[in-house]
């Protein structure tokens, strides 16, 4: 399995509770209700947590996949609840790995506006940093223009905007057309 931070997020935001608490890995440690339930809305209230944060969510999906797997190619050979939740522990772990060191590259970030600026020399994900804050969510500067070398900015709803989705807005236009005062004590 090698889905994307985005792709598994997204595929754990489509499962229900009771999809979670009916996995392998959920009844093989006897997960409740009470244990799940705050991951399954820190997934819809948290625009982008860590796979670490919702580990016991991707251990169940993981769990679920896993022993389906087994049980078409094992052409109806029962796979235990037990076994299919080592497996998913040891599929996790690898995923975790991968996410964390994907995580610590210097990889662009998702900027969803990035074709409407063709001029713009975009920072690596690494050097996106915090410049201001208007109506109290943080700026982070993330490119410039060329020949201008005019900032391009977006806002920042978590503490890692690398993470995120981001709308690129050139600064001056920010100034032209926001309503909110705008602070920029982190611009050189």
């Amino acid at each position: 399995m090698s889905l994307s931070y985005r792709e598994i997020i997204t595929r754990l935001r489509g499962r229900s509770l009771d999809y979670y608490l009916q996995s392998p890995y959920a009844i093989a440690f006897s997960l409740s209700k009470r244990q799940l339930l705050p991951l399954v809305n820190l997934l819809k209230a948290q625009k982008a947590p860590t796979l670490e944060q919702v580990k016991p969510l991707l251990l169940c999906d993981l769990s679920v996949e896993i022993k389906s797997m087994a049980e078409n190619f094992s052409q109806g050979e029962a796979i235990t609840n037990e076994d299919a939740a080592q497996r998913a522990t040891q599929a996790a772990e690898d995923i975790l790995k991968s996410d964390e060191a994907n995580s610590t590259s210097s990889a662009s970030p998702n900027i969803v506006n990035r074709n409407r600026f063709p001029d713009v020399d975009f920072l690596p994900a690494d050097e996106i940093r915090p410049v201001g804050d208007t109506g109290g969510t943080t700026l982070v500067l993330v490119g410039k223009e060329q020949g201008s070398n005019a900032p391009v900015v977006a806002l920042s709803y978590t503490n890692d905007p690398a993470s995120e989705d981001l709308f690129a807005v050139p600064l001056y236009e920010l100034l032209n057309h926001s309503q909110d005062p705008i602070n920029l004590p982190g611009l050189k």
